[in-house]
């Protein structure tokens, strides 16, 4: 089977930038040979292992398993048309951020008298 991206049946782009093809692509690429078998033969299980693998061998922060998730996502739901197994529904726990953060990282802002 040849996976091209989140394209169309045309071959058009479905308002992705050319980076996220070329990311899903990749992502898609290395999860097949991870297992050195085709990914649309691989199911629920290698996608658990995968995942895992992701976290503990690769050492990936959860950020960046996001993007394979969404990638493996992408492959399974639109392009298998199956239906998206469940454990990868779970997203990896991402500290939140906000602009307060980075305010008192700076060391805030001098007071100055009114």
């Amino acid at each position: 089977m040849r996976f091209r991206g989140p394209t169309g049946p045309t071959g058009q782009r479905r308002n992705y930038a050319q980076s996220t093809v070329k990311g899903y692509l990749r992502i898609v690429q290395d999860f097949a040979q991870h297992f050195h078998q085709p990914p649309d033969k691989l199911g629920p299980e290698q996608l658990r292992q995968y995942q895992a693998h992701l976290f503990q061998d690769q050492k990936l922060n959860a950020g960046t398993v996001q993007q394979y998730v969404a990638a493996l996502r992408f492959f399974f739901n639109k392009t298998l048309k199956r239906r998206y197994p469940l454990v990868l529904r779970v997203r990896p726990a991402v500290p939140e951020w906000s602009p307060s953060h980075e305010f008192y990282l700076r060391g805030g802002i001098e007071r100055s008298s009114v």
